[in-house]
């Protein structure tokens, strides 16, 4: 065997100082930070677990959106017959578009250097979309982008790829030497729960049918998008995937907006849902706190485990000239909305501060 030479030595020195990757490591760069592990390197990553039910899956998706930064995720269930489909709509950083597809091969991972175990294991050796695609009937990057968000669907056989038989049953405490421990079936609902209550602080977490989670990505839309915004925008292909139901006027553009974050709804629920028929369901961290203790405890007890958060309402009085304005925005606004549900638009709208919040109200007056 040859030793190198000193000159050698410092070349090599000098490859590993401008190397931002890795060569033992990777067998493949693939850019945006995306790298495709030698297999050597994955198996270093081996994790405690194999997707093996339906809970894996969720369990896996709910930590990629995690580690993507996401502070909203959105989990959309349907189960027809033996088949069953699981979106996850998230606000993350997204994914580069030309890898939406690479993400689901063997080893592929943006977590190089940051692999790491939690609370469910080894996180971060690029197998976990690998296997469940593995798994399978059908597995989709429906959309994504930077910082847009990700939106990912799944389907599987419950004949190869099982659950837990109950899917209603929602999780509750129980107090075991002085310690609060989550009880009930090891279900899909039990796992968002126990992923939620681990993230309580980082994460809000909402679960529910797809005419549930359309609606509260409607909402949530509605809230931040400002209205002048959401009325005269022509394309929102560029907004966040969480916001992109909040820009359709009508149930068709609801139905398609639905579909292309993996949603797949009636246009009569798209009505319902504009009509605000179908409710949302609430955070994970508020359904817990309202549904995991039936017979409560002492107000201490409650406390232990769920501390409120004081929030000061701030004391704002607006001037009386910029209310005006505000509120004849607000009207020339919804006399669009005003002539579409033939709605009296010469109305008088009502804008003031109360309780820390600016309320409007426009009574809805039907035109003779």
């Amino acid at each position: 065997m040859t030793t190198p030479s000193k000159d050698t030595e410092h070349i090599l020195d000098f490859v590993g100082s401008v190397c931002t990757t890795d060569p033992t490591r990777i067998e493949a760069d693939l850019g945006h930070g995306y790298v495709k592990l030698k297999s050597s390197e994955a198996e270093r990553r081996q994790a405690l677990q194999d997707i093996q039910c339906s809970e894996d899956i969720l369990l896996e998706l709910l930590r990629n959106s995690r580690d993507a930064n996401a502070k909203n995720i959105f989990i959309a269930l349907k189960r027809e017959g033996d088949m069953r489909t699981i979106v996850v709509i998230d606000d993350g950083d997204g994914i580069p578009l030309e890898l939406k597809d690479r993400v689901f091969d063997a080893r592929v991972t943006s977590k190089l250097d940051s692999a790491h175990m939690d609370d469910w294991g080894m996180h971060g050796r690029g197998m976990a979309l690998f296997s469940i695609r593995s798994n399978v009937t059908a597995s989709e990057i429906v959309d994504t982008g930077h910082k847009l968000g990700t939106a990912i669907r799944i389907e599987s056989s419950l004949e190869s790829l099982g659950e837990k038989a109950d899917q209603t049953t929602f999780p509750h405490f129980e107090k075991v030497d002085e310690t609060f421990v989550m009880r009930g079936p090891k279900n899909l609902l039990r796992c968002a729960a126990e992923f939620c209550f681990a993230h309580k602080d980082e994460i809000d977490i909402r679960i529910g049918s797809f005419s549930e989670i359309a609606s509260a990505l409607y909402m949530l839309g509605k809230d931040r998008i400002p209205l002048t915004t959401r009325t005269f925008s022509k394309d929102a292909s560029g907004a966040a995937l969480v916001d992109r139901l909040a820009f359709a006027h009508d149930p068709a553009s609801f139905k398609l907006a639905c579909q292309s974050i993996g949603l797949d709804i009636s246009e009569r629920s798209a009505r319902r849902i504009i009509d605000g028929i179908i409710p949302y369901p609430p955070t994970l961290f508020e359904r817990m706190k309202s549904e995991s203790f039936p017979h409560k405890g002492s107000r201490q007890q409650d406390d232990a485990l769920f501390p409120a958060k004081h929030v000061a309402k701030p004391r704002i009085k607006l001037d009386r000239e910029d209310m005006g304005a505000f509120t004849e925005e607000v009207a020339n606004a919804f006399a669009l909305f005003a002539e579409k549900y033939y709605l009296v638009s010469d109305v008088d709208i009502d804008a003031s501060v109360r309780d820390g919040a600016l309320r409007i109200s426009i009574p809805l007056m039907p035109e003779e």
